[in-house]
């Protein structure tokens, strides 16, 4: 019986530390993705037309202005699957001294990344705890066996 509570509690440990690191990692992540886009310019962009990948899925030519000279990109990553439209607006960022480097602005993305790894992190930690409390306070009982001698 000890033996499990041990393990219990031990395994507590363990998912509450991961929960930790996942929730720190999530953090982390999310300040030093600010700082990457720290001094990026941002612009109204405007779909085009659309362009066929390799993969056989139209991803949207983008077009913006920057600087007074016009500029235009193929949209990447997750954001080029939306359901576009011809004429839709789109938020662009850039770094300031290379508008050719742009790409779709989605805050909601880096939101919902951190948000879901730290959720994932608090519900780690509190089933951890959990398990480090119970095998804690099973542990600490003992159980009280009956007297086997009778006087006779």
């Amino acid at each position: 019986m000890a033996d499990n509570t041990l393990r219990a509690t031990l395994a507590g440990v363990l998912l509450f530390a991961i929960g930790i690191a996942i929730g720190g990692g999530a953090i982390v992540n999310y300040t030093r993705e600010r700082g990457n886009l720290e001094g990026w310019q941002r612009a109204d962009g405007e779909v085009l037309y659309f362009l066929t990948g390799l993969d056989g899925k139209p991803r949207p030519q983008i077009g913006f202005t920057a600087g007074g000279e016009r500029f235009r990109f193929t949209a990447a990553g997750r954001l080029a699957y939306r359901s576009y439209k011809v004429g839709d607006r789109v938020e662009v960022i850039y770094p300031a001294d290379n508008p050719k480097a742009a790409r779709l602005e989605s805050p909601a993305i880096r939101w919902a990344r951190t948000v879901y790894a730290g959720a994932g992190g608090i519900i780690l930690m509190a089933l951890g705890g959990y398990l480090a409390w119970y095998g804690r306070t099973t542990g600490m009982v003992t159980p009280q066996l009956p007297n086997s001698s009778t006087p006779q």
